[in-house]
């Protein structure tokens, strides 16, 4: 896997800018995000890489605008999962509002045999001076979404990559769920078949039981019948 090896990757495409750098990559296959910072980190500048779970939270961000500040490249994925179906989805607006915070230009990129290739510079000081509101962050990251379909190739999918990553099943795992179902179905019939033969059992018993019971106290009722009689011609039986 080209992603778990030592030696850096070749960069290609446009100059990195000597400016704050946010390097956004599209991700075509996991470990994409470290290769890129692998690549990076022999263009002698300090790299600070922010996955998912990182690029997101006032913390992260703080983290990111003092690397910025310190002349570090940042580099994260902007559509925030790698995407299976070779299209680029929406761009998550945090991107946007780091950007715009840092003063920050943003560098599409992507991964191709192990190397980092780096497209034209996106720059939002467009949208600097109008408040930050979720619909100009949006605006800002559509810039970003179609620079990397500008330098990808792929076309533009307006939802998040974890929707677009819902992959179409296989046949092998439709007929592996079917047998689950209908092995789950025949274990629910045969238990449900098998409690209503306990209960069955149950309820024989139950009813031999009752059917004992009434027959004693038919018999001891006799019993007490016959008694008053024979008391009544004074026989006392046992006396």
């Amino acid at each position: 896997m080209n992603w778990l090896r030592r030696s850096h990757g070749e960069v290609t495409g446009q100059p990195l800018p000597a400016q704050p750098v946010i390097v956004a990559v599209h991700l075509r296959r996991r470990g994409d995000l470290a290769t890129a910072e692998q690549c990076l980190s022999g263009a002698k500048r300090k790299v600070h890489r922010m996955s998912g779970r990182r690029s997101r939270g006032e913390q992260s961000h703080g983290e990111a605008r003092e690397h910025l500040s310190q002349g570090c490249v940042v580099v994260m994925a902007p559509e925030g999962v790698h995407s299976w179906a070779g299209q680029i989805h929406r761009v998550d607006v945090e991107v946007a509002r780091l950007a715009l915070a840092a003063g920050a230009l943003v560098v599409p990129a992507q991964v191709t045999d192990g190397g980092l290739v780096l497209g034209d510079p996106v720059d939002l000081s467009r949208h600097a001076a109008t408040p930050h509101s979720h619909a100009v962050l949006r605006a800002a990251a559509d810039d970003i979404a179609l620079a990397l379909c500008d330098l990808t190739g792929l076309t533009y999918q307006d939802h998040p990559a974890v929707r677009g990553d819902l992959r179409p099943r296989p046949l092998i795992w439709i007929s592996r769920m079917h047998k689950l179902r209908r092995d789950r179905k025949r274990r629910r019939q045969a238990e449900e078949e098998q409690l209503s033969q306990e209960n069955a059992r149950d309820a024989e018993e139950l009813a031999r039981e009752e059917e004992k019971a009434r027959l004693a106290a038919q018999l001891q009722a006799r019993k007490a019948s016959l008694a008053d009689r024979l008391a009544e011609h004074g026989i006392h039986p046992g006396r």
